[in-house]
C-alpha cells in the first residue's frame, strides 16, 4: 500500500490509496486533465490539480487573467473568451453602448464591457430614444410638434432655432421695418434729390440773366 512501510507481506500496493496525477508542463501549478497516472507519489513534473485548459501554456490557467486578443484565447479556463466572458472583464478591454435602432448612437442605460465591437454595439451614448432611428442627435426637427429627435432636451418654435423665434430686423432705410416705424424715412433720397435740382435750376436762371446782360452792353 501508500502507507510508507516496505514490511508488507506481499508487497503489493491497494489501489485504493493511489492517487491521481496529472502532468503539468507548462509548471503553472495546474495539471492536464486528459492524463493522468495513478502512484503513491507524484512522479515529476506532476501535480494534484486537474483543472487547466492549455498545458502548453504558463499563461492559460484558471487562475489568469482574461486578455482581450485576436485569437480569442480563453486564457482563464472558463470556457469564455473575449466578448463572451460574462464574470469578469477583460484585461484591455472597450465600453460600447447598445444601439438597438441602429442610428448609430448608442443608449447611455446601456452599457457593454467588450474586447471588440459587434453588430449592435457603438462608441457612443448619445441617444435619447433607442428604439427610434429617426431620433438622435443631429436629426432634423420641425417646429411645434412637441417632439425632440434631435435630442438636445427642447422642441423647436420657430424657424431661427431650438427655443426661439428669429427677428425681422430690416436691411437700410428703406426697410418695410424702418418705414413702419418712421414713414418719413424711404422718401429721403428723393426729397434731397428734388432740393438739389431746384437749387441747380436757379443757378442757371442767374446765369443766363448775366448772359444777356453781357450780351446786351
Amino acid at each position: 500500500d501508500c502507507d510508507g512501510h516496505a514490511d508488507d507481506a506481499d508487497d503489493s500496493v491497494d489501489p485504493a490509496s493511489l492517487r491521481a496525477w496529472f502532468p503539468d508542463a507548462d509548471g503553472d501549478g495546474f495539471g492536464d486533465p486528459t492524463a493522468a497516472v495513478s502512484q503513491c507519489a507524484a512522479p515529476a513534473d506532476h501535480v494534484d490539480d486537474s483543472t487547466d485548459c492549455d498545458d502548453t501554456r504558463a499563461d492559460v490557467h484558471p487562475a489568469a487573467s482574461e486578455r482581450c486578443d485576436d485569437a480569442d484565447v480563453d486564457e482563464d479556463c472558463d470556457g469564455m473568451a473575449d466578448n463572451d466572458e460574462a464574470d469578469s472583464t477583460p484585461v484591455g478591454f472597450i465600453t460600447a453602448w447598445a444601439d438597438e435602432d441602429g442610428d448609430g448612437h448608442g443608449d447611455p442605460t446601456r452599457s457593454l464591457t467588450v474586447c471588440d465591437l459587434e453588430a449592435g454595439m457603438v462608441l457612443d451614448a448619445t441617444d435619447c430614444d433607442d428604439s427610434d432611428p429617426a431620433t438622435h442627435p443631429g436629426a432634423e426637427e420641425l417646429a411645434g410638434d412637441d417632439i425632440d429627435p434631435d435630442c438636445d432636451g427642447t422642441d423647436l418654435v420657430g424657424a431661427g432655432g431650438d427655443g426661439e423665434t428669429p427677428a425681422d430686423t430690416g436691411s437700410g432705410a428703406g426697410s418695410d421695418a424702418d418705414r413702419a416705424a418712421d414713414p418719413e424715412k424711404g422718401t429721403s433720397c428723393s426729397a434731397a434729390g428734388g432740393s438739389g435740382g431746384l437749387l441747380a435750376m436757379a443757378l442757371g436762371l442767374v446765369g443766363l440773366g448775366r448772359r444777356r446782360r453781357d450780351g446786351a452792353r
